[in-house]
């Protein structure tokens, strides 16, 4: 992947994102959602929150692991709401 394609990659992942956000309709959750989705991205193996809080947050591994459990909380109105809202940014 060159420097073109991985601007333009970000650029979709910020805007999924943000899609997603608007959805949960908190501004205080869309930082924790962000690092969860970046989290699922990352590489590794285990997609659990420990190993994705230590990733995305390392100097603060505890309140960060809060954070994403808090936003996993969030997944089933995300895929209830958000899957209308995530269709036309999914290709």
């Amino acid at each position: 992947m060159n420097l073109k394609q991985s601007g333009a990659s970000e650029a979709r992942f910020a805007a999924y994102v943000e899609g997603l956000a608007s959805v949960i309709g908190h501004a205080d959750r869309t930082g924790p959602l962000r690092d969860y989705c970046t989290g699922l991205m990352l590489p590794g193996e285990r997609k659990s929150v420990e190993p994705m809080a230590a990733r995305t947050a390392p100097a603060r591994t505890a309140a960060q692991h809060q954070s994403l459990q808090a936003s996993i909380q969030l997944a089933y109105t995300i895929s209830i709401a958000g899957n209308s809202a995530s269709r036309p940014i999914v290709r």
